[in-house]
């Protein structure tokens, strides 16, 4: 990095490489990596104004995912962005951001691990490409700040899964998948009357979501499948989705050392292009890697989300503790279920010897607290730590959420001698037994 008080120009590097995990139970393979990251950048800044315009490439290659049933050949990520502010006077600030990415992937299962009969090869190749702006003015006014904008993403996804040694072998996972959102948002922070400090959020969301056609080299022989990929092909694929978040915060001192914070939201959250479009029984749950094959549902809702949280910051001159308690209740919560799509579950059992789960709008609950505090032992000595839970189930039938974590918390003892400091940190949780039937989850025991 080469700056002076107005300019600066930066180039990163960034190279990692890594073998195969060893444990004392053996070896983990694939978990060997390969990745390589570089960026350039300049900025400006004067007195008012701040300017910045970056490129960046990001390539991963041969890097192990033992949970998922390919591993990673190729990432190859380019990224572009710039972005600028500027001072409107002494209480208006303007800010835009504009950026871009594109990406290729492919990921195989024989490259890296034990490759299967020559039948069994899978190549996926999948592209990506997004652009995403953002345009926002903030201003002052006593002590009020208000914040207002507008910003967006449009994204497109293509995945095709062949066999490099049968020409004859292809299916059209994802075609033209395309996610457009749009939306204008708005905040308000100050003061109300003398106690509280407040604020005040909303966004609008459109999100617009589209398909093209899909197929695949069975389709001609398997009416199951035939019917599948028709009944995709027919349907109407264009979707749009208005949601609306909203959030308000209160905080009020009770004392000199005690502040009570209150906050109620809402949150809404679009499907995923997996969770819509998936037509075909696939591993393809976006990373959720629990083992089984997933199809999607055109017809999904958005998730609404509404939460309620309390919170304490409890201050003395040598210790701090900040508890805090949620409720979260989540309607239409997308999850897998047992499919009902009778030709579905043929195709999976013909595939992989069971029936898949389909994303389906559930409800479901989530509760919980977490705390933070420290202590000031002397002037060189402080303890510290976060303990936090989470419960997740669901409401329409007696099962958990998959991938709760448990009770858990960390404490930390540090040394500090002004110049420098040393941290000795524990990392503790407890077992899991509220697992998810739906998903298969295993119980897990409690490890320090």
């Amino acid at each position: 990095t080469l700056s002076n008080e107005q300019h600066r120009m930066s180039a990163i590097t960034e190279l990692d490489d890594g073998d195969d995990i060893d444990t004392p139970e053996g070896t983990i393979r694939p978990t060997a990596l390969s990745r390589d990251r570089y960026d350039v950048s300049y900025a400006y800044s004067d007195e008012g104004r701040q300017i910045l315009v970056y490129a960046g490439k990001l390539d991963t290659d041969n890097t192990g995912t033992p949970a998922l049933p390919m591993d990673i050949i190729v990432i190859d990520t380019e990224l572009y962005g710039a972005q600028a502010s500027f001072d409107v006077g002494t209480t208006l600030t303007l800010e835009a951001r504009f950026a871009y990415n594109d990406v290729d992937h492919l990921m195989d299962n024989h490259s890296m691990r034990e490759a299967p009969a020559s039948a069994g090869f899978r190549l996926n190749t999948t592209s990506g490409s997004g652009s995403q702006f953002y345009f926002a003015g903030a201003w002052e006014r006593g002590t009020s700040e208000f914040l207002l904008g507008v910003d967006g993403i449009a994204a497109t996804h293509e995945s095709t899964i062949t066999n490099p040694n049968n020409a004859a072998f292809g299916v059209t996972n994802f075609n033209a998948i395309g996610r457009d959102l749009l939306g204008l948002f708005g905040e308000w922070n100050g003061a109300l009357g003398n106690a509280w400090e407040s604020e005040f959020g909303l966004r609008v969301n459109q999100v617009r979501m589209d398909a093209g056609e899909v197929d695949h080299h069975m389709a001609g022989s398997n009416a199951n499948i035939a019917t599948l990929r028709d009944n995709f092909n027919n349907a109407d694929r264009s979707k749009t989705d208005t949601n609306v978040d909203w959030v308000a915060r209160f905080l009020r001192p009770l004392s000199s050392t005690v502040d009570v914070e209150m906050g109620v939201a809402r949150k809404m959250r679009s499907p995923s292009y997996q969770e819509r479009y998936l037509w075909f029984p696939m591993e393809s749950t976006g990373g959720l890697a629990d083992g089984n094959t997933y199809i999607g549902d055109i017809n999904l809702d958005p998730e609404l989300s509404h939460q309620v949280e309390l919170a304490l910051n409890l201050q003395t001159g040598n210790a701090f503790f900040e508890p805090r308690i949620f409720y979260r209740d989540v309607s239409d919560y997308i999850q897998g279920v047992p499919s009902t799509n009778a030709v579905a579950n043929m195709v999976g059992m013909m595939m992989g010897g069971a029936a898949p789960l389909q994303f389906a709008n559930v409800d479901a609950t989530f509760y919980g607290a977490d705390a933070a505090w420290g202590y000031s032992i002397d002037n060189y000595w402080s303890l510290g730590g976060i303990v936090s839970y989470v419960r997740g189930k669901r409401d329409d039938i007696a099962d958990n959420l998959y991938r709760i974590a448990p009770l858990n918390g960390t404490l930390g003892l540090n040394y500090n001698a002004g110049t420098w400091d040393v941290t000795a940190e524990g990392v503790f949780y407890d077992r899991q037994d509220k697992v998810s039937t739906t998903n298969g989850e295993s119980t897990s025991p409690g490890y320090a």
